[in-house]
């Protein structure tokens, strides 16, 4: 309490002097708030990427609420494709596996350097309406949006989404292709495939996700 004789500026000097228990509660009430602040930085900021994005120098932002599981397998999506790294989302511990974004790394057509939109053409587009015309009875035009767009950092990509049948289930995807330069032998794809109820749901996670890619 503070004496009619002293002043208040003494008063709050004698509040965080060493005889005071208020510096001990201030240090705890601080230790409390930047435990907080780490828990929160944990449940809203990015995931660190795993090495093999890292090998390929490939920078993602993902929340830590979606899982990774390395890959480097071959994976024809469109012709000659490395699975690198796949993303599930977790719900309540267990994971979303009807839910995936895959990294790939796709190679043009007898490793000839090629522009992106000459790839985007004449290897995805044309993979993606033969696969459909195949399946003409029971997919019909599976392409259902395809535009060009910019990424985060401001490199062109091609956004292409597509649905099909997929065994027992109806499926829709996204692909994202884009180049490190504007002419190249190799394309970097992210594909974001989920089961057709499922798909909207995460879309928009799924969307930074795809937006955030980096060529570092």
């Amino acid at each position: 309490m503070r004496t009619e004789s002293e002043s208040p500026r003494d008063h709050l000097k004698s509040l965080t002097s060493s005889n005071s228990i208020a510096p001990s509660l201030y240090m705890a009430f601080l230790i409390v708030g930047l435990l907080l602040m780490l828990n929160l930085a944990g449940c809203f900021g990015s995931a660190p990427n795993p090495s093999a994005l890292k090998k390929y120098r490939i920078g993602l932002d993902y929340p830590p609420t979606w899982k990774t599981q390395e890959r480097e397998i071959e994976s024809p999506l469109l012709l000659n494709s490395i699975e690198v790294t796949d993303l599930f989302p977790e719900m309540n511990g267990t994971i979303e596996e009807d839910v995936v974004i895959k990294v790939l790394l796709e190679f043009t057509p007898n490793k000839a350097s090629m522009s992106l939109e000459k790839f985007h053409k004449e290897v995805a587009l044309k993979k993606l309406t033969a696969y459909g015309q195949k399946n003409l009875e029971e997919y019909g035009n599976i392409i259902l949006e395809d535009e060009k767009i910019f990424l985060e950092d401001g490199r062109p990509a091609y956004k292409i989404v597509y649905s099909r049948f997929d065994g027992e289930k109806n499926v829709k995807g996204m692909i994202i292709i884009t180049m490190r330069d504007n002419k190249d032998d190799l394309v970097y794809v992210l594909h974001y495939t989920a089961k057709v109820d499922k798909y909207d749901k995460y879309l928009p996670e799924a969307e930074d996700i795809t937006n955030s890619l980096k060529l570092l």
